[in-house]
């Protein structure tokens, strides 16, 4: 749970023991940055409406997925996101295509927590992470401190934060983060091979 400033995590994910799994290891580390990372987006910087806690989210998740890729080796962090997306009936894709899925920014909810989902913590730090990529990493960064700064110790929206992407890149993303914000699902990439002697 974060407040500015004040991060509480659980004992049980503080320190480290000699009997504990790698997995629980990996856990254990990824709260701690999470949680702390939530200090600054979430707690300084504070969505407008409950349909900005995909961006408290995502934007956390993609920062604790790059701690620990420092931590744990980029490649097979990126092997294990992608192991975890394709779990049939639990991971992210397979809910992204039930007839309850919900998109990254509903237009409604009937409840809070239909807010949270895989999708949430899965497809939506993608959805950052492909920001990241179209900006390159240097101008989401000088990208990412504009927002902070802005909207230091106040309330953002998601508008916010993809004009602050777009200021300091120069790219218009608003076929982007339409496309993947306010629908249901991934895309779909068809291919035909041949192979030539």
């Amino acid at each position: 749970m974060e407040n500015v400033g004040n991060t509480t995590i659980v004992s049980a994910v503080i320190a480290p023991t000699k009997m504990m799994t790698d997995q629980q290891y990996m856990y254990q580390e990824g709260v701690k940055i999470h949680e702390f990372y939530h200090n600054i987006n979430g707690s300084e910087v504070t969505g407008q409406s409950p349909f900005e806690i995909w961006l408290n989210e995502a934007v956390t998740v993609h920062i604790q997925r790059q701690r620990e890729a420092e931590l744990f080796g980029d490649d097979f962090l990126r092997l294990l996101t992608l192991q975890r997306a394709f779990t049939p009936v639990v991971g992210p894709i397979a809910q992204d295509r039930t007839a309850t899925s919900m998109s990254i920014e509903p237009e409604g909810f009937n409840q809070t927590q239909e807010l949270v989902s895989v999708v949430t913590y899965m497809k939506a730090p993608e959805v950052v992470r492909m920001t990241e990529l179209l900006c390159s990493k240097p101008v989401f960064n000088k990208a990412l401190d504009l927002y902070y700064t802005r909207y230091r110790y106040g309330n953002a929206t998601t508008m916010d934060w993809f004009k602050c992407m777009e200021e300091v890149s120069g790219l218009d993303l608003d076929n982007f983060q339409r496309g993947w914000l306010k629908r249901t699902g991934y895309p779909d990439l068809s291919y035909k091979g041949r192979f030539e002697r």
